[in-house]
């Protein structure tokens, strides 16, 4: 499969700083079992191969960034669709990153919906102390 992952991968990684090698021993140090090759970054980057759901996890954490941040709109489909071609049977892993991009989705639309309140509240507040046409008003204390 050839999703095209290759170049976000690349991006995340010079934004970092990274080489190929420093990435290499980031990504080890975090997942279990799993050994990853300097050649295999190079393979991903070019696009000959595309890494598993864990390995996409474990790009995400060494990146600070979420899973679906590596991806593009086209990108994302063609790699999810092709998890679903090349394995049939493992709709479970292909779920549980939608459903944790979702849940992270979620939390951002909450914050959002947080600090808009807060900016609401900060107007309204200012609309108490600045008229409508601009002059502030002062109290007493203030004068």
């Amino acid at each position: 499969m050839n999703s095209g992952i290759g170049h976000r991968i690349k991006h995340f990684r010079e934004l970092k700083g990274m080489s190929q090698t420093q990435l290499v021993d980031a990504l080890n140090k975090i997942m279990s079992g799993e050994m990853i090759k300097r050649p295999t970054i190079s393979n991903y980057e070019n696009d000959k191969t595309d890494p598993s759901i864990e390995q996409l996890r474990a790009f995400a954490k060494v990146f600070g960034i979420k899973v679906g941040e590596l991806f593009d709109d086209d990108t994302k489909e063609t790699f999810l669709y092709g998890i679903v071609a090349e394995q049939p049977n493992d709709h479970i892993s292909q779920k549980q990153v939608l459903l944790e991009e979702l849940n992270e989705l979620h939390k951002e639309l909450r914050a959002c919906e947080k600090e808009k309140q807060k900016h609401k509240d900060e107007l309204e507040q200012l609309k108490k102390i600045l008229p409508i046409g601009g002059e502030a008003k002062l109290t007493e204390a203030e004068k």
